[in-house]
């Protein structure tokens, strides 16, 4: 947890974290406030009540008189009661002023027509109010706006007790409270406009966070392969300090050879075409090196260019560029224009194909060697292999793209299934009738439907993200498990599953690991064709990395057809789905690893697959 927290990701989120944290708590106190001046305001309005009721009681000489309504007191007496109530109302610019039994029911009211109904603002007060009211304490009823703030209303209620201290009728005073309602109503927008603003400012930062960092993990990760290949990462690193070193390491190594480049043309000498200058010094550079002389010929080569282009050097000093390289592309295209118009080219990558058939990346820089006079004598090349960062740009290039598709993929698969699971039901439903006909009918419907839905779920299996479940995987067990379940040494025509060479355990998630390897032998047991086919699994280990073949003796690939056999949905066959091979790749390349292939017609299939012995990274998940 604290090593993430020195990190510049932990700390950009922390950041935002609180963040929002502190305008939650500067949301939290302005909602507090409000709730506090809208206490106040109805506090003072309430005060105001109790005491206009208070000096209404006294008045009207409550509770030592009868009270109105009771069987001993007249009907003039009742209307002059109400009459009483009607003039202090308006006195004191009151609402309404009402006298209620203690069940509620109107005793006498300032309004006319309100004598024995039961008073709704009463009917509203919950038990304990009650009780407090039947104790002789002084109780506010809730705000009513229900019929405009301009007609808001704030009930009071004052108990009148007999000297016995029994509860023998209730005073209600209604005050205008149209400031209140106002302040409430706006105190409930305001607080749902906050909630509201506050939860949009949390889903803004999510997805800020998540586009602000993702550029950094690329480069981060494009950081670490560099500095694992060059030796310059250190362990428990930052991932600030990972980025300085890597990229310190990177600008001290073209450094280094810019200052050979000058020291090549400061010792250059003058004299006849044969004096080359610089052969001691090209032999001990650690970048690959070639001169080549004002007419193209390689004058000089040293080991670690003739180590990176998979060359002798009888077969490079003395020969024509030309001969050496297609002067129309890549490599050789760059060294005829850098002879040609002797104009100096630096960090340049160009793909290149050695003699072995090995594809590699080269870093190009390239220096014209000019007389003092200006004339051009030649060309210097310097040589760097960059094979091993090409390929980890095109891996996280490649995760992208299957991330992007997997999000595409399953909104459509999980319709699929929608529209499928709609017509099982109706060839269920076809299957009742008593037509065999339509039985026959409903039966095929139902076979076709069981037949895309298996065809949905491996799309969906495809679409679905690959988290990993690590754990230490006996690689060869799983094979061996693999071959005695699909090898058919007695089948016509036979297919036949061969191990070869070593599978240490690595790190990884066997389910995906064992599925990979399942699509790909099934692959090539489909490949017959009414021959039978052997397949041989060889496993070496190169440094931290474990290198499986695949070779089957099938009826080979198809040029034409080669460059898609990893394309969703790509088939040659007629029941094919066109993700199996996708799907080899997709846990492939979430384990860190790579997958390549090569056939020809006739002659079989060899699928070359890569995995790190170590835990694959999880660096963002393939959805």
């Amino acid at each position: 947890m604290l090593h993430y927290l020195r990190t510049y990701e932990g700390r950009v989120k922390v950041f935002l974290v609180l963040l929002v944290l502190f305008l939650a708590a500067a949301v939290t106190v302005n909602f507090y406030l409000l709730m506090l001046s809208r206490d106040t305001v109805m506090g003072e309005i309430g005060q105001r009540i109790l005491l206009v009721g208070e000096s209404t009681r006294l008045e009207l000489g409550l509770p030592e008189s009868r009270l109105p309504g009771e069987e001993s007191r007249t009907a003039r007496d009742a209307a002059l009661s109400q009459a009483r109530l009607a003039r202090l109302t308006k006195e004191h610019n009151l609402s309404g002023m009402d006298l209620l039994d203690p069940a509620g029911r109107i005793l006498v009211s300032s309004l006319v027509g309100r004598v024995g109904t039961l008073d709704r603002d009463y009917a509203e007060l919950s038990p304990a109010q009650r009780r407090g009211l039947e104790a002789g304490n002084r109780v506010l009823g809730s705000l009513r706006d229900a019929e405009g703030i301009a007609y808001a209303t704030l009930p009071g209620f004052l108990p009148l007790l007999s000297p016995s201290g029994r509860l023998r009728a209730v005073l209600k005073v209604e005050e205008h409270a149209g400031d209140l309602a106002q302040l409430d109503r706006s105190l409930k927008v305001l607080s749902a406009v906050q909630a509201a603003g506050l939860s949009c400012l949390v889903l803004l930062v999510l997805l800020f966070a998540r586009w602000l960092l993702a550029p950094y993990r690329r480069l981060l990760a494009t950081a670490e392969g560099v500095g694992e290949a060059t030796g310059v990462l250190e362990k428990e690193a930052s991932d600030p300090d990972i980025l300085l070193h890597t990229f310190q390491a990177v600008l001290e190594k073209l450094k280094g050879q810019e200052r050979e480049l000058q020291h090549l043309k400061s010792h250059r000498r003058e004299g006849s075409d044969e004096d080359f200058p610089g052969e001691s010094l090209a032999r001990s550079l650690n970048s690959g090196m070639m001169a080549f002389d004002a007419t193209g010929v390689v004058r000089l080569v040293n080991p670690a260019a003739l180590q990176i282009l998979g060359r002798s050097q009888e077969e490079m000093v003395g020969r024509r560029l030309g001969e050496l390289f297609e002067e129309t592309e890549g490599l050789g295209r760059l060294l005829s224009e850098g002879l040609g118009k002797g104009a100096p080219r630096s960090r340049e990558m160009v793909p290149h194909r050695r003699p072995d058939g090995k594809e590699i990346h080269l870093g190009v820089g390239l220096s014209p060697i000019h007389r003092e006079a200006g004339e051009n004598r030649g060309l210097i090349c310097l040589l760097s292999d960059l094979t091993e960062i090409r390929l980890l740009r095109d891996r996280v290039a490649l995760k992208e793209n299957l991330a992007q598709l997997g999000e595409l993929s399953a909104g459509i698969a999980h319709e699929f299934r929608n529209a499928l699971a709609t017509l099982q039901g109706y060839g269920r439903l076809l299957q009742r009738c008593r037509d065999e006909e339509a039985r026959n009918l409903a039966a095929s419907i139902l076979r076709e439907v069981g037949n895309i839905g298996a065809v949905v779920g491996e799309f969906l299996q495809f679409a679905r993200p690959a988290a990993l479940s690590v754990s230490e995987v006996d690689l060869r067990g799983l094979l061996e498990g693999l071959s005695r379940e699909m090898s058919e040494p007695s089948g016509s025509p036979p297919f036949i599953i061969r191990l070869a060479g070593v599978f240490p355990r690595l790190s990884g998630d066997e389910s995906l690991l064992r599925r990979a390897f399942h699509n790909l032998l099934l692959n090539a047991s489909q490949a017959r064709n009414g021959k039978g086919v052997e397949v041989t699994v060889t496993g070496a280990t190169e440094g931290r990395t474990l290198r499986i073949e695949v070779a089957d003796n099938g009826k080979g690939i198809p040029p034409a057809i080669l460059p898609r056999i990893f394309t969703p949905f790509f088939t040659t066959r007629v029941d094919g789905t066109g993700l199996g091979l996708p799907l080899v790749q997709k846990a492939i390349v979430s384990h860190d690893g790579s997958i390549e292939v090569a056939s020809q017609e006739g002659q079989g299939t060899r699928f070359l697959i890569r995995l790190p012995l170590g835990a694959p990274h999880e660096s963002f998940p393939l959805s």
